[in-house]
């Protein structure tokens, strides 16, 4: 028997299902909980990207504030920076990995969205430099060295029409003489990074990165719309349906099978708040037309 019931004390309430209608609910359950997983690393991901940006500008803050310039301090730094990126590819490498399990799982592992999803991924590679740069960057630091190798403080002085200001700045710089000393790593990309000079700024390359990164989950969000919205239809069509049939409130409904002595061997628990949740991360995390084009300042304008 299938049905729909509350698992909590002193309910009665029972609304019987056949076997295909339990297998659609169940299969909007698992699928719409596949998908969330997705949207939470992705989240990883972008809040790993916002606590390096807010890491530079904390520093830069700082420089203007203290006079503290001592070697160990400029070291400190330049670790620290270096564990935000780390952090930042890691959770992307997770990210990949992990998303196309969570796929496989829901839609099979020759299905049309996985080998889209695939086909994406190569495509980013091949179109950005930013991307391709820091997806063998993060096999580097996984293995071998550090992603930056030179950071520089900044204090430039900016002319305005009525006065002058000094502006601090903080650059993290790939040494590209420390790549090319890596026999492992690519040449091609080598190659693609000798006009930028022998000191790279990391930051717009980075956000070139973090502009795919959305780019490649927004492309998957885009190609599953269609199924999340029958499925998020399915799981709250069946919430309702429980209220509405058995009378009471939904508040912790469950889909059942029981065996033959009435005995229910599986549950799953139905509620919208994750499906809330993953709406909203979908908002949180929405693609943004170019990082590279953007940025944060504190300076004073009048």
């Amino acid at each position: 028997m299938y049905s729909l019931r509350q698992l909590v004390s002193g309910s009665s309430g029972v609304v019987e299902l056949s076997q295909v209608e339990y297998t659609k609910i169940s299969k909007a359950i698992e699928s719409l909980r596949e998908l969330y997983y997705i949207e939470e690393k992705l989240d990883l991901v972008t809040e790993n990207y916002c606590e390096f940006e807010s890491e530079l500008l904390d520093i830069s803050s700082k420089r203007m504030i203290f006079s503290n310039l001592e070697y160990d301090l400029a070291q400190d730094t330049r670790v620290l920076i270096n564990r935000r990126v780390m952090n930042l590819l890691s959770s992307f490498r997770m990210y990949l990995d992990q998303a196309s399990g969570h796929l496989n799982r829901v839609f099979g592992k020759q299905s049309d969205i996985v080998e889209h999803f695939k086909a994406h991924q190569s495509q980013l590679y091949d179109e950005s430099l930013g991307y391709r740069l820091f997806c063998e960057i993060r096999n580097y630091v996984q293995h071998r060295g550090y992603a930056v190798n030179h950071i520089s403080f900044m204090a430039n002085v900016v002319e305005r029409d009525s006065d002058s200001r000094i502006m601090h700045t903080m650059i993290p710089s790939i040494l590209l003489s420390e790549l090319r000393a890596d026999k492992k790593f690519k040449a091609s990309i080598l190659e693609d990074l000798e006009p930028l000079g022998e000191k790279i700024d990391v930051r717009p390359l980075l956000r070139d990165y973090m502009t795919n990164v959305l780019d490649l989950n927004q492309g998957l969000r885009n190609e599953t719309l269609e199924q999340v919205e029958s499925w998020d239809s399915e799981v709250r069509g069946a919430i309702e349906r429980y209220t509405t049939e058995s009378g009471e409130d939904a508040i912790s409904v469950a889909l059942c099978e029981e065996n033959s002595n009435g005995r229910i061997v599986t549950s799953k628990k139905l509620f919208v708040e994750f499906i809330e949740r993953r709406i909203a991360l979908v908002k949180k995390n929405a693609p943004v037309f170019s990082l590279r084009e953007r940025f944060v300042s504190n300076e004073l304008l009048g």
